[in-house]
């Protein structure tokens, strides 16, 4: 085992425990190991906004803890959670040394995401477009 791998930690969460609160600066990530973690927002308007469930071999945390930027959202186990959690000194050495094999998985999973986003941000857009021709056909017609 490397000397990276021995500063990692696994955390154990109940579930409604709050692994990640919103807000606060991120110094850290994590990997899921075994368990579901909610994602959750708090609107300015006061709403919650639930975003996503994360389940075994996701991960969280990791765009605050590259860019240094306050938390985007709240996370919370839904039921007995595990996560590894990757602290912002043994991420730095993991990238300098390509130590760690998470790397590539959070790599790949923000990837995934940006995919994601994309697909999303056009069908949205197809919408608007179509919702646009309706209201031209009844303003017409």
């Amino acid at each position: 085992m490397s000397s990276l791998q021995n500063t990692l930690q696994v955390h154990h969460y109940q579930p409604g425990e709050v692994i990640i609160t919103q807000g606060e600066y991120g110094d850290c990530l994590i990997y899921i190991i075994d368990g579901e973690v909610e994602v959750c927002r708090q609107e300015e308007d006061g709403r919650t906004n639930c975003l996503a469930t994360l389940k075994k071999g996701e991960i969280a945390g990791e765009m605050a803890l590259i860019t240094g930027s306050r938390r985007y959202a709240t996370l919370k186990a839904v039921k007995e959670t595990k996560v590894m959690v990757v602290n912002d000194r043994t991420f730095q050495m993991a990238l300098i040394n390509d130590d760690l094999p998470i790397i590539r998985d959070i790599i790949n999973q923000m990837a995934l995401r940006l995919k994601k986003l994309d697909q999303e941000k056009m069908e949205a857009r197809q919408e608007v477009e179509t919702l646009q021709e309706e209201l031209r056909l009844l303003r017409k017609g």
